[in-house]
């Protein structure tokens, strides 16, 4: 069972092409602002991005005879 359809014009292959272009660059553009932004933003709520992660990595790592070395290595680069 066949279905004839209708040929697609060469205009709406462009608007098709030229509307996924035009997403595409909105997108990068947008998280290219947020991306330089985020700085201002952390010093505007402020909030220290890397002190919530070094305690979250502190937390998920298990107890170990090397807990104390591991933690404070981690307290030296991170929150440095």
């Amino acid at each position: 069972m066949a279905t004839d359809l209708p040929p697609v014009s060469s205009r709406y292959k462009w608007t098709a092409l030229s509307n996924t272009t035009l997403g595409a660059f909105m997108a990068t553009l947008d998280s290219s602002i947020v991306i330089i932004s985020l700085p201002a933003i952390f010093r505007g709520i402020q909030l220290d991005p890397l002190a919530a992660a070094a305690s979250w990595m502190r937390g998920a790592m298990p107890p170990g005879p090397l807990d104390d070395d591991v933690r404070d290595a981690l307290e030296e680069t991170v929150l440095a």
